[in-house]
């Protein structure tokens, strides 16, 4: 699948923002360490999730899970990077029920902002039955975030 033609999306229908604990990081890597030091519940539910969307023609693509490098146009994850800046590292998909963004930014720690475009009746199904576990995943991913860095200090 290609890589989102645009940076924002141009209506939102639905929008989060989840802030981790302080972190004494920089973004880069703290989202490098977001990617890489995810519980392994997560993958476990990925696989799940990959198995039942796969029948509708959904993106079940993963990427590289710990990419070297946050740049443009790469893969991390399940995500395209779009955008990359000491500021905001912008990464997306668009697929055909759904198109999503997620902005991470820093202020104490690091901020996940989701931001999710529904297409049709099936990517506002999809997303009902995701939204919790959506939730669960950031929150779980930011809390993990930041004891990976301390502890490899």
């Amino acid at each position: 699948m290609a890589p989102p033609r645009t940076r924002d999306l141009a209506r939102v229908d639905f929008r989060d923002q989840h802030e981790g604990p302080p972190a004494d990081a920089s973004l880069d890597e703290l989202v490098h360490r977001l990617f890489r030091d995810r519980p392994r519940w997560v993958d476990i539910a990925m696989s799940v999730r990959h198995f039942l969307v796969r029948p509708f023609g959904l993106d079940t693509t993963s990427g590289s899970d710990a990419p070297r490098s946050l740049t443009e146009g790469t893969r991390a994850g399940p995500f395209w990077i779009l955008s990359v800046n000491p500021d905001e590292i912008v990464a997306g998909l668009d697929d055909r029920h759904l198109d999503f963004r997620v902005y991470l930014t820093k202020k104490q720690g690091l901020v996940v902002r989701t931001d999710v475009s529904f297409h049709n009746a099936l990517g506002r199904i999809y997303f009902a039955l995701i939204r919790l576990g959506h939730v669960w995943v950031v929150r779980s991913m930011l809390r993990r975030t930041v004891p990976s860095i301390a502890s490899a200090a």
